[in-house]
């Protein structure tokens, strides 16, 4: 296993290990249906380990694109059902040639509206 982190965070994982309730910020990058290759990690990391975080203050959420989404869905109360829903409806998508700006838009907000209500 390769961790990377600056000398201090590093030293802090080395004596205590990584805590939940070390995390202040998440970030999930945009990367199109590349996501879906590590959606068990994020089911992993939000269900399991982010639910251990006994810390009563607020973690930083940055997404871009897909990152905000799945980062929304994992906000979610029920993270998990958020989460494969996300990944369901996104495997399901199937566009036509030459549709426009309109259809796409729909289709993001028929998912963001089924991912988070």
């Amino acid at each position: 296993m390769v961790i990377q982190a600056g000398p201090r965070a590093l030293a802090h994982i080395q004596k205590n290990g990584l805590s939940p309730n070390d995390v202040a910020a998440i970030f999930g990058a945009a990367g199109g249906a590349k996501w879906l290759s590590i959606v068990g990690l994020d089911l992993a990391v939000f269900t399991q380990f982010m639910a251990g975080r006994t810390k009563q203050t607020p973690v930083d959420l940055y997404g871009t694109s897909i990152g905000a989404y799945k980062l929304a869905a994992t906000a979610r109360k029920n993270a998990a059902d958020a989460l494969t829903t996300l990944a369901e409806n996104y495997l399901i998508q199937s566009f036509a040639d030459g549709l426009g700006l309109e259809v796409f838009v729909s289709n993001a907000a028929k998912i963001r509206n089924q991912v988070l209500g």
